[in-house]
């Protein structure tokens, strides 16, 4: 499956990530500790943390989707 993704949370990540569901996250070095603490001891939420979080890289943040994000972006700043 691989490993469960505790980036610190950031505004936009909710449209790359589904939180508590893809990803965990952490507000400040506190939560972080209690997060790690929780889901150390929590091993069938990690796994299945990390398994949602694994399968929607592959879906949603792969080299062709993301390519094609990005050549997106560019036709809109070149368009203005």
């Amino acid at each position: 499956v691989g490993s469960m993704l505790l980036p610190e949370d950031f505004a936009d990540l909710d449209q790359l990530f589904i939180k508590g569901q893809e990803i965990g996250t952490f507000k400040c070095q506190d939560d972080l500790s209690d997060k790690i603490r929780f889901y150390l001891s929590n091993d069938t939420l990690r796994r299945d943390i990390a398994e949602h979080g694994r399968n929607a890289c592959i879906k949603k943040h792969d080299l062709k989707t993301r390519s094609l994000q990005f050549l997106s972006y560019i036709e809109k700043l070149l368009s203005w």
